[in-house]
Parts: C-alpha cells; structure tokens; sequence
C-alpha cells in the first residue's frame, strides 16, 4: 500500500512539474514573438512630519504624485530599454538605453536626489572669553537638490573593435545650506551663522576613441569641466577697524568659478 502511494505522488509530482515545463516553454515562445514587455504605475506619497527633517536624510518630505515606468523593446536590429521611477520634483530616476546592432549604443540617464543638511548650533555666548557666538537664521532649516544628468554615446566599426564614444555630464545643486565665519579680531571674535542659498552647475564633456588591439587596450579622450557658482557667490558683512585695516564691508566666502582640462 505504502508503495502504491509513492508511486502515485511520484507520478503527480512528475505530471505537475511537466505541466509546468510546458507553461514556461509557452510563455518563452511567446515573448520570442511579442518583443516588447512594459510596466507603468500611478500612486500618490503622503508625507507628514513632525520634527527634524534629519528623519529621512535623503527624503524631500512633501506630498506628492509618484509612478514608475519600464519597457523592453527588441524589434532587431534595434533595441530599447527604459528603467524610471518618480517619487517627487527631486527625487526621481530614469534610464533610457539604444543600441543599434552593436554598431552603435546611446545611453541617457538622469537622477535627483534631496539631502536634508543638519542646522549645527554654536553654544552660549560669553562661554569662552573674548568669543561671543551669533546665529542670523535659528529657524531655518537647510537642504540641498542635487540633480545629474548624462549622455552617452558610442559607435564601433564593423568587424573590429575600434569604437569611437563622446559622454556628457552636468550636474546641478540648488538649496540652502549653512555658512559658518568668523568676524572681528583676536581677543574680540564673533562666530557667525547665516543662511546661504547656492546654485552650483558642473558641466563636463569627453570625447575619444579606444581599441583592443590583441593583449594590449589603447584608449585616448579629452575631458573640458567647467564650474560655475550662483545664488549667493560671495558673501559681503562689516568689520571693525583693526591693526592695519580699516572699518569697512568686506567680501567673505568667495566661491570661485573653475574650468579645467585633461
């Protein structure tokens, strides 16, 4: 008896894992003949703080409309692929890629990110002699949006792997943070904190060409970066007269605009 009912769950156990070879041979046939496969979702985030926005580091804590969207495309010699999520106007992802045979290959992406900054207190004035301590902005609370965008494109000769790529980049910063200083003169100094609200655009392009040739992989390209502060650039308070320098508004805090090369 024992032995009859081994064998019967033998053969339903065989039967079932059969029926379910069967399905998966089905739908592979299927995806062969139906290229393309996509998702997209709708939903909406609720948000409700009470306290330190430091609860979610690298949350932008609003309300907001949030989805996603995700795609395959294969029509041969061509291929897509998208990969995509928003949560909000600074916290979002996509990534589109092309490729044509493999001939020639474009990539886009573009990411935001919020970072919630930390309010840093200074202490009591009049705790250390001859420093007294000021914060312009007790309520304030800082935070920066830092947005990437980048562009990649890449074609190879037939046949032989010679490709030639040129990429692109930019990143953006938006917010507010807090600006530390120091006024006055020894013996008199005042720590000073002030709100300072910063756009910063990073641009950076690269064009170049490689080759494997064999053991050996030669590669050359040419990189031009360019940084460019705006918002508050420079920052401008008042000092009192001093050993060699006279009362006067002084400039402060100078965040310079660079370029470079490589």
């Amino acid at each position: 008896m024992k032995k009859a009912i081994a064998i019967i769950l033998f053969m339903v156990l065989w039967a079932s894992f059969a029926a379910a070879q069967e399905t998966r041979d089905l739908m592979d046939a299927e995806r062969l003949e139906s290229p393309f496969a996509g998702q997209i979702r709708f939903g909406y985030r609720w948000v409700s703080l009470d306290g330190n926005p430091k609860a979610g580091e690298y949350d932008y804590l609003h309300s907001s409309a949030a989805g996603s969207l995700n795609f395959e495309w294969d029509p041969l010699p061509h291929r897509f692929m998208l990969e995509s999520y928003y949560l909000n106007e600074n916290d979002y992802f996509g990534d589109l890629d092309y490729a044509y045979s493999d001939a020639a290959v474009l990539n886009v992406r573009s990411v935001g990110l919020y970072h919630n900054l930390d309010h840093y207190g200074f202490g009591l004035s009049g705790a250390f002699p001859g420093v007294s301590f000021t914060d312009r902005n007790p309520g304030d609370q800082y935070g920066v949006s830092s947005k990437l965008s980048r562009a990649l494109v890449r074609f190879k000769t037939p046949n032989f792997p010679f490709h030639l790529y040129a990429e692109g980049r930019r990143v953006k910063k938006e917010g507010t943070i807090q600006q530390r200083f120091l006024l006055g003169y020894f013996g008199n100094l005042n720590k000073t904190s002030a709100s300072r609200e910063i756009q910063w655009d990073t641009v950076e392009a690269t064009v170049g060409a490689n080759s494997h040739l064999g053991p050996v992989e030669v590669d050359y390209s040419h990189t031009e970066k360019r940084f460019e502060a705006g918002a508050d650039k420079v920052l401008y308070d008042p000092y009192p007269a001093a050993a060699g320098r006279a009362a006067d508004t002084y400039p402060h805090n100078l965040i310079a605009d660079l370029t470079s090369s490589s």
